[in-house]
């Protein structure tokens, strides 16, 4: 029988800050770490990625600005996506 586990990110981190405010970078750097709920796997390795970023809006709610797509790749620090530049006065998730 398999036992189901979760992988998780922690430290989730925008230019080294984890709840960042009024950051003034156009194409900010994501960073976060990988890990699993069980203590007894070893080797835990990430071999893709995907960020979505959401602009929100009091008004329209949420909407998708930026979608990186799956990227083949174990980076996981300093990571930029290249459809996103930031607007200034503006919230994102």
């Amino acid at each position: 029988m398999y036992t189901l586990h979760k992988l998780m990110l922690k430290d989730l981190t925008i230019e080294h800050l984890t709840e960042p405010i009024g950051i003034d970078i156009e194409s900010p750097r994501f960073s976060w770490k990988l890990f699993s709920d069980c203590q007894d796997i070893k080797n835990v390795v990430q071999t893709s990625y995907q960020i979505r970023i959401l602009k929100q809006d009091p008004i329209h709610g949420s909407t998708i600005v930026a979608d990186s797509a799956v990227i083949f790749s174990d980076q996981s620090i300093e990571v930029t996506v290249s459809a996103f530049h930031a607007e200034p006065v503006s919230r994102y998730r």
